[in-house]
């Protein structure tokens, strides 16, 4: 699988990228720079203030909008908007297809067999 990232806000949000696309990464996954390129591309939401809310919706909405175009699988997004809000971004963001928490999403990892 090869995947995307977009790591947004403060530097532990970017400590959580770095630990889940290792997590990722040691089941079989590729990281791609190239966003059009990847498989599965990963969100990790910031929701400490209402410009960094914005710049996580808009890229939710843009990694979506690749998806629309058949560029890839899924868009999963993660962090600590998808914590504080995650219901309310289920509803009004349907293209995304998974939100997790991050914790979630760790434990997920750890268990899952391979990402791949």
């Amino acid at each position: 699988m090869k995947l995307g990232v977009i790591s947004l806000g403060c530097d532990k949000a970017t400590v959580d990228s770095e630990r889940l696309v290792g997590q990722l990464v040691g089941h079989g996954a590729v990281v791609t720079p190239n966003l059009p390129q990847a498989d599965v591309i990963l969100v990790n939401t910031c929701g400490f203030i209402d410009a960094a809310k914005q710049e996580s919706i808009d890229a939710m909405l843009s990694a979506a909008s690749l998806k629309a175009q058949g560029n890839f699988r899924a868009v999963v997004a993660v962090g600590c908007l998808v914590e504080r809000y995650k219901k309310e971004l289920q509803e009004e963001i349907p293209e995304v297809d998974l939100f997790l928490g991050f914790s979630t999403c760790i434990t997920w990892c750890r268990r899952s067999p391979s990402a791949g």
